[in-house]
């Protein structure tokens, strides 16, 4: 026999489990990110001067993304 405090107590614990277990998976998430953030900075072999990694890397991706003049002359055509 079971008293409501019992019941009370035995709620919390299994919303606390499951308030852990998703933070586990968020910590798992965010280190996965963490690492594949790393793999991108290091890609990128030589930083500009008074640059960040982060900083370089994102001036690589944002010219590589960026539309050329003459590919855009050539789609119009």
């Amino acid at each position: 026999m079971t008293n409501h405090y019992t019941d009370v107590c035995e709620e919390t614990i299994e919303s606390l489990r499951q308030q852990l277990a998703a933070c586990e998976r968020q910590r798992d998430e965010l280190k996965a990110d963490a690492e594949r953030y790393q793999e991108l900075l290091y890609a990128v072999q030589r930083k500009f001067p008074n640059e960040s990694r982060h900083e370089t890397t994102l001036r690589y991706i944002k010219h590589a993304e960026a539309p050329s003049y003459s590919n855009a002359a050539k789609e119009s055509k």
